[in-house]
C-alpha cells in the first residue's frame, strides 16, 4: 500500500506543472490576478488532498480486510496513517519542485 500510494504522489506531481508550461496552459490561468506561488500553493494541496484520501481509503480497507479475516486489530493505525501522509508530502514536494524546474 505504501509504495502504491508513493507511486501515486510521484506520477501526479511528475508532469503537473511540465505540461501545462509546454501547453501554454499556465501562462493563460497566471494571467488572472492570482500569485504563482498560491496557484503553486493550491496545486500542492489539492495533490496531497487526492493522495491523504487514497491512503486514508485504502488503509481502512486494509484494516477491515484483515480484521474480518484474521481478526487483526492494529494498537494505533492513525500513527502510520500520519507517517505514511508525512512521506507522500515529501514527495509531492520534491516532484512538483522537479516539475516546475525541468520542463
Amino acid at each position: 500500500m505504501r509504495f502504491l500510494a508513493a507511486l501515486l504522489a510521484i506520477f501526479l506531481s511528475s508532469s503537473a506543472i511540465a505540461s501545462e508550461i509546454d501547453s501554454g496552459l499556465l501562462h493563460a490561468v497566471l494571467a488572472r490576478p492570482i500569485s504563482r506561488t498560491s496557484w503553486l500553493a493550491q496545486r500542492w494541496l489539492a495533490f496531497a488532498l487526492v493522495t491523504m484520501g487514497y491512503v486514508a481509503v485504502m488503509t481502512m480497507a486494509v484494516l477491515a480486510i484483515a480484521g474480518g479475516i484474521a481478526g487483526y486489530a492494529p494498537i494505533s493505525p492513525w500513527r502510520a496513517i500520519a507517517v505514511i501522509g508525512l512521506e507522500l508530502s515529501v514527495l509531492l514536494s520534491v516532484g512538483l519542485l522537479a516539475s516546475s524546474t525541468w520542463s
